[in-house]
Order: structure tokens, then sequence, then C-alpha cells
């Protein structure tokens, strides 16, 4: 079109209507732009709490025990059942671990007492641990393999059950894990 005609339209066209017409627009972009920055605020970063205790697990694990290396994940989040089974290898050292989230401190302590007073088919040595979560037990049974551990904990309402090429290792793993389950 000519440079003319479209300086010609534009002039038949009344002033209200152009004022209108850009207003229109403005506020369109306004209501887009608002919603933009409402849903994005809303959608910001996660506090800790808000991200899964098995992902917390997983991810503290990683950054504090680099030598081990994920050997296996096992994820049940369903009406009867809440748990993660999470296992690490390095080397010759292995940790398996299985986290149950239970609906009440009370559930986590009965799951507890059941697993310590079950029959066992050996005989089984078993310690209290001390300042380690809520309570803890450690166990080695008289056939093992050379230092394999149980040690069974209950922090809040989870209870998690671990198995470990040492105590120590035990140890060290419930510690971060506990941690995990305060943050």
């Amino acid at each position: 079109m000519p440079k003319s005609k479209k300086n010609s339209l534009k002039s038949d066209m009344p002033a209200a209507i152009r004022s209108n017409a850009r207003g229109l627009i403005l506020l369109l972009v306004g209501v887009i732009l608002g919603t933009l920055i409402v849903v994005g605020q809303q959608g910001g970063p996660m506090s800790k709490k808000q991200i899964p205790v098995s992902d917390r697990i997983e991810n503290a694990i990683k950054a504090k025990e680099p030598k081990f290396k994920l050997a296996n994940k096992l994820l049940r989040n369903n009406q009867e059942q809440k748990y993660a089974s999470l296992g690490w290898k390095s080397g010759e050292d292995i940790v398996s671990t299985t986290t149950y989230e239970l609906a009440s401190p009370q559930e986590a302590e009965e799951m507890l007492r059941k697993s310590i007073n079950a029959p066992m088919s050996v005989p089984v040595q078993i310690t209290k641990l001390t300042q380690l979560g809520d309570e803890a037990y450690m166990s080695t049974g008289l056939y093992a393999k050379e230092g394999e551990t149980n040690l069974l904990l209950r922090k809040g309402n989870y209870f998690i059950i671990m198995t470990a090429s040492s105590q120590g290792l035990a140890k060290r793993f419930a510690s971060h894990m506990v941690t995990e389950i305060d943050n």
C-alpha cells in the first residue's frame, strides 16, 4: 500500500477509537504480565520439607558419601504402604535401607517393638544405641558375615530398617538419614 493511503486510513479513524484500542492492548498486556508474575511466585523454590524424605536421604548420601553409588531404589506410596527401599554400594561395602513413613510416632514405635521382639532363627546380640533418632537398636547375628550389622531406628513417624557391612557404616548412614528427617 502506498504511504499516503496508510496515513489517510489512520487519519480517518476517530481519535477515541485509537485511544481505546491502545488502552485495551495495554490492559491486556498488564493482565498477562500480572498473571505470569503470580504464577511464577507460586512455583518458587520448594522448602526442604516439601521434598519427599526419600529424595532428601538419597541426595544427602550422594553428597556426604560420594564413594557410594545408589544400587537400587524402590518406592511405594499408596494407601496401605508408604516406604522407600534404597541400597548403596562401594566396593565390598553395602548399605541397604527401608524407610517407612507412618501416620504417627506411635505407629512407628509399635513397628519398632514388633521388629525387636520378632522371633529370630539364629541368636543375635541386640544393643540399644543412644543419640541416634528417638530410639535405635543395632544387632549382629552369630552367623552373620564378618561385621554385617542390622540397625532399627525410629525418628518421629519414620521407622528405618538397615543392613550394612559394618557397624560404623550403619551408624554413619543412620546419622545422615536422621538429619534429613529432622530438616
